[in-house]
């Protein structure tokens, strides 16, 4: 029997900041008009959060002993050698490098969104390059090569040029 804890984390305001709070998503209707986005803890307490910054926890930990998230940033050193950034996400995708290249996989991957050139490639935008390092199953990677760097709610910005 399969013995883990399955749980999400998504964005509340408590005391007017926002905090991410872990536990279980449910619905709660409000009224005949209002359905609230709620996460109960381990202890039973209700949260309600932003459906939108939902993510599940993938059971695996960065470097530095954080859960990782669906929706959080991470860097990365990817299969050619170069420092990548790239978004955690779960669902349909094309492996694009392994044993499954080319075929369609479900699960939690990380998807590339910039790749630091080397030294030999100073001037080349690698935005396309190494496309193989594109979408990758997050089992795929020595997870003792990956940070947790930021989320895209908070740090959208890291994911820019």
């Amino acid at each position: 029997m399969l013995n883990r804890y399955i749980n999400f984390r998504g964005l509340t305001n408590i005391n007017a900041k926002r905090k991410w709070v872990e536990g279980l998503p449910f619905r709660s209707e409000i009224n005949a008009n209002e359905v609230i986005t709620c996460l109960q803890d381990e202890k039973g307490m209700e949260y309600e959060v932003d459906p939108e910054t939902i993510g599940q926890n993938t059971c695996i930990k960065d470097i530095n002993d954080k859960k990782i998230y669906v929706g959080d940033i991470v860097e990365y050193i990817c299969e050619c050698g170069h420092k990548c950034l790239g978004v955690i996400k779960f669902g349909e995708y094309e492996q694009s490098d392994g044993e499954c290249l080319g075929e369609k996989c479900i699960g939690f991957y990380i998807d590339r969104v910039k790749i630091t050139p080397g030294e030999w490639e100073v001037n080349e935008d690698l935005t396309n390059s190494y496309n193989y390092t594109k979408n990758v199953s997050l089992l795929y990677f020595d997870i003792s090569n990956i940070e947790i760097i930021g989320d895209i709610y908070n740090n959208p910005e890291l994911l820019k040029d």
